[in-house]
């Protein structure tokens, strides 16, 4: 990434892909009010779609997607929940800035399963079910032997 001045603010760009890292409140100062990933979600216009493959440029580790639609499609963003720094594709700042401050809202998503909630944290942790399964065995089996439980 490479430091790029704009206006109100710097934005890190890629020289590659000419995506922008914006740091938590770099998109209202790059690109107007719509351009803040935070408020999209607050007001119901972006939902999450899922773990991004991309990590966070400030180091936190992998970023969330959320998907923001628009008239003539979709925006997916990637999110940092724990720094609120977020990744825009080349051109996306532009379409979020043209957004209508009375874009369609998603529908409430439905509640994430249990089953869901833990596959996306085996894929975080980045062991496969069987390392998962196999050591559930191990760790209980050492447990009878302590006779920790029965």
């Amino acid at each position: 990434m490479s430091p790029t001045k704009r206006t109100f603010a710097t934005l890190d760009v890629c020289p590659s892909c000419h995506g922008t890292f914006l740091d938590a409140g770099e998109g209202v100062a790059a690109f107007g009010p719509n351009a803040e990933i935070k408020f999209l979600i607050d007001d119901g216009r972006a939902h999450l779609v899922g773990t991004s493959t991309r990590a966070c440029a400030n180091g936190h580790g992998p970023m969330r997607t959320f998907a923001i639609k628009k008239a003539d499609g979709t925006l997916e963003i990637d999110l940092c929940e724990e720094c609120g720094g977020f990744f825009l594709d080349a051109g996306e700042g532009e379409a979020l800035a043209a957004l209508d401050s009375v874009t369609t809202t998603f529908e409430a998503a439905p509640p994430r399963t249990s089953q869901e909630l833990a596959i996306d944290e085996m894929r975080q942790s980045g062991d496969s079910f069987f390392e998962r399964f196999l050591g559930d065995i191990v760790t209980s089996r050492a447990r009878k032997r302590r006779g920790l439980f029965r």
